[in-house]
């Protein structure tokens, strides 16, 4: 088997260059329109990658290879490295070109001569760097004993691929975990080499959706939810997108930058849709209660808004923000369950509410709940103890939060 060496590059990204004059925190400005935008500049991870001839992936044993960089067409000196994976990792996030005329920039690599394989006589290096960065909480558990929270292991190392396990002993390629429960887990890595790293972190349990309904509470401890026929029947949903987990200066602009457990990307309708600056974020967290602007996203997902930073906020602040482009036409259905007077049938209806521009969504049933009652008086006044069910109904209340075509039940 032959061993053929490439180069690979992963997550490109091409960023739009505005003008340095313009002036991103200053609110009153709008953002920059194409006649302000004076190149691009595109990054990648850049990898060495080694298959057979059939185009599979094959661990390379610590075989050597050579490879050759140039910047902005000269040629620099070749480097020889040793690959025990099928993946050896050349630089992240690695800036591969830029157009801007004063900072014009290139980049290119490619292989020098063929595979050297191992030959027993390589001793594998000491230095051991596979790291994890992050845990992203893609879905907390919905509920107690739901089992439906995910969780999303970013991680790194030279020497790829890497293997991923909460448990330390079973390991998957995938650095995606779902159907877990909420509580205390710890993530392990493992790379080609047998470098290991391991991070423990929460899973927590999300707060209900719904903040408000005609329960009344008994002073017996039980709750009542009997109500009158022409009492206001609504029931307040808070949507909350994501959760805030500590809001901190900006080192450069004193603005806020915004940590949350979640992915500032999603699949909508089969493409992907990514948070990118510019967008608008509402942010309900201790003294941030408003619609911001997202001046700058950095690499470690953390977000920095349109807001000066209040010294006496401090970093411990719960909180949540909404994102529309990433939920958009955010909606919560309310399905009522009944049993109809007329059939004897149990029937259903299902309401649509859309939220304000704070999340809050209210329901009222009113209307349709008085539809259920009949004004007919089947008594024929000679019992003492007569419940008339034309004038009472009972009913079930369900409801689910759904964004262009997804739901969350």
């Amino acid at each position: 088997m032959s061993i053929i060496p490439q180069i690979f590059k992963d997550n490109l990204k091409t960023i739009s260059v505005p003008r340095t004059d313009w002036a991103t925190n200053d609110q009153s400005q709008s953002l920059p329109s194409s006649l302000d935008i004076i190149g691009t500049r595109q990054y990648a991870d850049v990898y060495i990658k080694l298959t057979d001839e059939n185009g599979y992936e094959v661990a390379g044993n610590y075989a050597s290879v050579s490879y050759q960089e140039s910047i902005n067409g000269m040629a620099q000196p070749v480097k020889m490295v040793q690959i025990p994976g099928s993946l050896y990792l050349i630089g992240e996030e690695m800036l591969i070109e830029d157009t801007t005329e004063d900072s014009f920039f290139t980049y290119d690599i490619h292989i020098v001569g063929t595979v050297t394989p191992n030959i027993s006589t390589y001793t594998p290096p000491g230095i051991c760097d596979a790291k994890i960065s992050t845990i992203s909480i893609n879905k907390k558990e919905s509920t107690a004993g739901a089992h439906d929270g995910q969780i999303t292991i970013s991680a790194s190392s030279t020497h790829l691929p890497l293997q991923y396990s909460l448990d330390g002993s079973t390991y998957q390629s995938s650095s995606t975990f779902s159907q877990l429960a909420g509580g205390a887990y710890t993530a392990y890595i493992e790379d080609a080499t047998g470098c290991t790293d391991i991070l423990a972190f929460n899973l927590g349990i999300t707060n209900s959706l719904l903040t408000d309904d005609p329960t009344v509470a008994l002073n017996d401890g039980n709750s009542s939810r009997w109500n009158a026929a022409f009492n206001p029947v609504v029931f307040t949903y808070q949507r909350k997108d994501f959760e805030v987990t500590s809001i901190t200066p900006n080192p450069a602009t004193l603005n806020i930058t915004v940590t949350i457990n979640g992915v500032l990307s999603t699949i909508i309708n089969g493409q992907t849709v990514s948070l990118a600056k510019g967008d608008l974020v509402y942010l309900n967290a201790g003294p941030y209660n408003n619609v911001y602007q997202v001046l700058l996203i950095n690499a470690n997902g953390t977000l920095v808004l349109n807001q000066p930073y209040l010294n006496s906020t401090g970093i411990n602040i719960s909180g949540f923000m909404n994102i529309d482009k990433l939920r958009p036409y955010y909606k919560v259905k309310t399905r009522i369950t009944y049993q109809s007077k007329l059939t004897s049938l149990t029937e259903a209806i299902t309401c649509t509410h859309r939220p304000n521009n704070k999340g809050l969504v209210r329901a009222d049933l009113s209307s349709f709940l008085q539809s259920l009652l009949r004004a007919k008086d089947d008594s024929d006044f000679t019992q003492t103890n007569f419940r008339d069910d034309n004038l009472s109904a009972s009913y079930t209340v369900s409801y689910a939060e759904e964004w262009d075509g997804q739901t969350n039940q």
